[in-house]
């Protein structure tokens, strides 16, 4: 679902912040594409998971509001961040939207998904506050994940109108 924003060939360097055990990370790594994939999650159990999984991407257990795009390895092309808890824990949450701007390389995007309403309300605001523009609102078929954002710098990324959309 949200592999169809990023850029359709070429090699990617996809950051996705709160990983988790990174079950979306597999297919996308196994595509065969050339792909710089760096997990990040305070996880310590997910990270290991993840590790012995795909050996070849790279994983940090961190608290990614304390990154910088230097300890990233630099800026991505694609940032992805999944069914965060914004509601549970805004202030780091909201620490972790501030830095987004720094990791995503001009012309880049950012997708976010979340479950409800109330949190893509706090991640289109938080996403604004960081300086970045929101383009897409989509509504999504699952539970677990209603509602994908999709953002970047205020230049309109490739290939996407500039038009908001529920859908």
């Amino acid at each position: 679902m949200w592999t169809r924003w990023l850029p359709p060939e070429g090699e990617i360097r996809l950051l996705d912040v709160g990983c988790g055990t990174a079950e979306e990370a597999g297919g996308f790594l196994a595509s065969g594409r050339g792909v710089d994939f760096l997990g990040v999650d305070l996880d310590e159990g997910a990270i290991a998971q993840a590790r012995a999984r795909w050996p070849e991407a790279r994983w940090i257990c961190a608290d990614a509001a304390r990154l910088s795009s230097k300890t990233l390895g630099g800026r991505f092309d694609a940032i992805l961040i999944r069914r965060p808890d914004l509601l549970l824990q805004p202030a780091r949450w909201r620490r972790v939207f501030r830095r987004l701007s720094e990791w995503l390389r001009p012309g880049g995007w950012i997708i976010v998904t979340v479950i409800g309403d109330g949190e893509a309300e706090l991640a289109r605001r938080w996403l604004e506050e960081a300086g970045l523009r929101v383009f897409r609102v989509e509504r999504l078929p699952w539970p677990e994940e209603r509602v994908l954002l999709l953002a970047g710098h205020a230049g309109c990324p490739e290939g996407l109108s500039g038009e908001e959309g529920d859908g």
